[in-house]
C-alpha cells in the first residue's frame, strides 16, 4: 500500500503547485548487505520544485542567493559501497534525530537507544547519502524484489523515468534513442495502467506520445479530466500536435492547481 500511494504521489506532484513545508526528522539507516550508514533525507523550509511529462519531480532548495538540488530519499536505492539495490523501508535504522530535542537517538552496539548530542559520532559523521537506482537497477528488482503487484507497477514506473533521465538533462535528447528494453517496459507499464484513474490515464498518455503514438496519446488526453489535471493533459496534447516525443518540463504556468 506504502509504495502505491508514493507511486500516486509521484504522478500528483506533476499537476500540484508546491508550497513552503517544516522541517521533518532526518533518519539514518544501515545497508542491509554492507553495513553502510545511510542519511535519508528530510524536509526543507523553502523547497523549490521541476516538474516533467512523465511524472518526475526534482525538489531544489534556497540557500541565499543560490538554489540547490536537495536530496530526496527515494523507496529503492542503492549502497554507494557496494551498490547493493533494497527497499528502503526494509533497511534497519540505526539513528534518527529529534528537532524538538535537539539531539539524535542512535543504536548503541548492544542493540539499544542512546541520545547522544554530538554530531561527530561515527553512525552520523560516516552516513552517506543512498543512490537513486538506473534503470538497469529497476529491471533487475523486477526479478528479485518483487512481493506483489503493486511493486511491479513502481518498478516499471521508476525504469521509465530512469530512462528519461538520460534524456532529461541532455542538451540533445534525440541523440539517447530508447532501448528496447526500454521500449518493452513502457509498453508493460502503459498496460498496467487504470484508464479511469485520470492521474494514471495521462501517464498512459504520456507514454503515448513518448513512442510516437500521438492519435493513441490526444485519444487518451480528450477523456474528462478535472481541473487539477487539465492544465497538463492541454500541455502534453501540444507536444502531440507538434509531433514531438521528447520528456519536457512543464512551465511553472502550465502546472496545474489542485
Amino acid at each position: 500500500m506504502k509504495r502505491l500511494l508514493n507511486l500516486t504521489l509521484c504522478i500528483i506532484l506533476l499537476v500540484t503547485p508546491c508550497f513552503a513545508t517544516y522541517p521533518a526528522p532526518r533518519s539514518i539507516k544501515k545497508c542491509p548487505q554492507c553495513g553502510q550508514t545511510l542519511s535519508l533525507s528530510h524536509a526543507v523550509r523553502q523547497p523549490v520544485y521541476r516538474n516533467w511529462t512523465d511524472g518526475k519531480t526534482l525538489r531544489f532548495e534556497r540557500l541565499g542567493k543560490w538554489i540547490v538540488q536537495s536530496f530526496v530519499t527515494p523507496e529503492l536505492v542503492k549502497c554507494p559501497k557496494c551498490a547493493h539495490v533494497f527497499w528502503i523501508e526494509d533497511a534497519e535504522e540505526v539513528g534518527h534525530y529529534h528537532y524538538m530535542d535537539d539531539g539524535w537517538m542512535l543504536k548503541d552496539e548492544g542493540n539499544k537507544w542512546i541520545k547522544v548530542k554530538r554530531y561527530d559520532h561515527p553512525i552520523i559523521k560516516e552516513a552517506v547519502f543512498p543512490l537513486a537506482p538506473n534503470e538497469n537497477d529497476y529491471y533487475k528488482a523486477l526479478i528479485d524484489l518483487v512481493r506483489n503487484k503493486k511493486d511491479v507497477k513502481f518498478l516499471r514506473f521508476g525504469g521509465w523515468q530512469a530512462a528519461n533521465d538520460n534524456r532529461r538533462f541532455s542538451k540533445d535528447q534525440s541523440t539517447h534513442a530508447f532501448s528496447r528494453e526500454t521500449i518493452e517496459n513502457m509498453q508493460a507499464l502503459s498496460f498496467l495502467f487504470d484508464e479511469n484513474d485520470e492521474n494514471e490515464r495521462l501517464m498512459k498518455a504520456e507514454i503515448a506520445r513518448e513512442l510516437g503514438r500521438f492519435n493513441e496519446a490526444i485519444s487518451l488526453l480528450h477523456s474528462h479530466f478535472t481541473e487539477g489535471r487539465a492544465k497538463n493533459a492541454a500541455f502534453i496534447e501540444d507536444l502531440c500536435k507538434s509531433k514531438d516525443t521528447l520528456v519536457r518540463e512543464i512551465p511553472s504556468d502550465r502546472i496545474s492547481a489542485q
